[in-house]
């Protein structure tokens, strides 16, 4: 499969995240559904880990990688996913997936801050459609 399709099946699996997570989070506190998200989330993740690599590989990893990934996972998964379960909570999982497509916007900001890393103009362009495509969700 190539990197199109990985990205379509990511943004399917994204939008019945969202429906999933809502439904499953209703009636209880936003840090219990997160918790349980961070919890069977890591249990797939080592299940995953466990079928498709020998855990010798997890040694070649440098530590401050190691420590870089952990720093990404805290904020990513802590902060992130109790921030989008009250957003789902707020606005609803259409708008809050919608609103989720401003991502590659502060990827790209940040990306350009800090690594250097800039855009061509055909993916400038794309991030302008997906603003504009915010813009439209967030109007009523």
């Amino acid at each position: 499969m190539d990197g199109a399709g990985i990205a379509l099946l990511a943004g399917v699996g994204l939008g019945v995240f969202q429906i999933l997570n809502r439904k499953a989070s209703a009636g209880i506190r936003i840090e219990q559904g997160t918790t349980v998200l961070l919890a069977v989330s890591s249990l797939v993740l080592v299940g995953l880990i466990l079928a498709t690599r020998p855990l010798s590989a997890l040694a070649s990893v440098p530590p401050g990688s190691a420590a870089l990934f952990a720093a990404a996972g805290a904020v990513h998964f802590i902060g992130g996913w109790s921030l989008l379960s009250l957003s789902q909570h707020a606005v609803g999982a259409g708008r809050t997936g919608s609103l989720i497509g401003t991502a590659p916007v502060f990827s790209a900001v940040l990306g350009a801050l800090f690594l250097g890393e800039f855009l061509s103009l055909p993916a400038i362009a794309g991030l302008v459609m997906v603003v504009s495509g915010v813009i439209l969700v967030s109007h009523r």
